[in-house]
């Protein structure tokens, strides 16, 4: 599995380091993405979970 995971790394990583000058003009809004995201995944992760019945 581990061989499988390195190549893909390097195909995520080498889009990401053509776009650098991008990402680190919008470093901002992708962390206010993210935390805005991680919210409401939240927050519909446990109204799900109240609305079938946990506890």
């Amino acid at each position: 599995l581990n061989d499988l995971l390195q190549p893909a790394v390097v195909a995520l990583a080498y889009p990401l380091y053509e776009q650098l000058h991008q990402i680190r003009a919008r470093w901002k809004s992708i962390i206010a993405i993210c935390f805005a995201g991680s919210v409401v995944a939240m927050v519909t992760g446990t109204t799900i979970a109240l609305l079938m019945g946990a506890s």
